[in-house]
């Protein structure tokens, strides 16, 4: 399996109201990326090896944090986001 696959799959669920499965979706809020929420939190690192990405989620995760401050996302959060400043 590709990350590119896992990439799809991530936002075709965000767009259907979903939780994500591999991580792979942020969104701008307040100047700062957020991942969307992820399914099953404790087993994302064993579903990104099996996808074949080439960093953890964590790795990921601060790639996009250490970016400057970034446009707002225009969508609102999806239902049960939590948007801590």
């Amino acid at each position: 399996m590709s990350p590119l696959r896992a990439r799809m799959f991530d936002r075709l669920a965000i767009t259907e109201g979903r939780s994500q499965r591999y991580g792979t979706q942020f969104r701008c809020d307040n100047g700062k990326w957020r991942a969307y929420p992820i399914e099953d939190v404790t087993g994302l690192e064993s579903r990104r090896q099996t996808m074949n990405f080439s960093v953890d989620f964590a790795t990921y995760k601060a790639h996009f944090e250490a970016q400057p401050s970034c446009p707002q996302t225009l969508s609102p959060p999806p239902a049960g986001m939590v948007i801590d400043d």
